[in-house]
């Protein structure tokens, strides 16, 4: 059973571990969403992915990045526009 992640393209995902069976995921959007996953590895091979937290942009994102040390969402709207979140 698969759900949409976004009501429009997704332009970018990224995915990083936290432990060995538990991940994160940010994804952003056409559709103004950046969106935050968790995601868990099981035993029986299945992965469980849940929203977390969303923020909603005030036009499409094209692109964003978390910088290395995991503080710091940088993304693009569609406006010309780069935004920086603090990562908590």
């Amino acid at each position: 059973n698969m759900k949409a992640a976004h009501a429009d393209s997704i332009w970018n995902v990224i995915a990083y571990m936290l432990t060995k069976t538990k991940g994160r995921m940010i994804t952003c959007s056409n559709d103004k969403n950046i969106k935050y996953l968790n995601v868990e590895f099981t035993n029986n091979n299945t992965v469980n992915i849940e929203l977390f937290n969303e923020l909603n942009t005030i036009d499409a994102i094209t692109y964003c990045l978390l910088s290395h040390d995991k503080k710091y969402i940088v993304y693009s709207l569609m406006d010309s526009s780069i935004k920086v979140l603090f990562e908590e």
